[in-house]
């Protein structure tokens, strides 16, 4: 999917040949942001959200790009992806409604 002010790139990891996680990431002018990343958790722990990381990564730096962004489960991908290099710039919270067992 391509607009003018943005292009999107969707990706799907394989392990064995199965689908292991996705991921995105949309391309700005002046940014990059990742989204999308989600591995089931039969496949957790075995290295697919790494690998989703690393392969946006190395196309960024294909295509001379490195201002990158990514929102992060502070109990999932946030410990990879600081590992990885990232530093946190701020935390949010989320909330739902109606909540749980309501509606």
């Amino acid at each position: 999917m391509a607009r003018r002010d943005r292009t999107e790139l969707h990706y799907i990891a394989r392990l064995d040949g199965e689908p292991a996680g996705t991921a995105s990431m949309s391309l700005f002018p002046e940014s990059v942001h990742f989204s999308g990343g989600a591995v089931p958790e039969a496949h957790r722990g075995k290295g697919v959200y790494k690998a989703l990381i690393l392969d946006r990564m190395k196309v960024l730096r294909e295509m001379g790009r490195d201002l990158v962004t990514v929102a992060a489960v502070s109990t999932t991908s946030a410990p990879i992806c600081r590992r990885l290099g990232f530093t946190e710039r701020f935390c949010i919270d989320s909330y739902r409604y109606p909540p749980p067992g309501t509606g």
